[in-house]
């Protein structure tokens, strides 16, 4: 199945359900066949917010080990690794 993944770190602030519907996506999306093991992944790693569609990543030990999965491909775990910053340490995937 073809998705596409909006990924963009966040300020803390920004992990607020008053404030989530309002974030911009960004146009810089990756689109590929998401298997099975990468939405397990997301789903053990990470918190889901049905009403926004997106998974959550707030703790950087959780993050950095979901980018080590096998099932991550390697340009998000590539962009996980290099733009990570303790400045702003929410990474938040969209998916649509």
């Amino acid at each position: 199945m073809s998705v596409s993944l909006y990924c963009r770190y966040y300020p803390k602030k920004c992990n607020d359900k008053e404030i989530l519907p309002f974030l911009s996506l960004s146009d810089n999306d990756i689109t590929y066949c998401a298997s099975r093991g990468f939405y397990l992944a997301c789903k053990q790693l990470s918190v889901y917010d049905e009403e926004n569609y997106c998974y959550i990543f707030d703790d950087r030990d959780k993050l950095f080990e979901f980018a080590s999965r096998k099932e991550v491909p390697w340009e998000l775990s590539d962009y996980i690794r290099a733009s990570y910053s303790d400045d702003i340490p929410v990474f938040i995937i969209w998916v649509r």
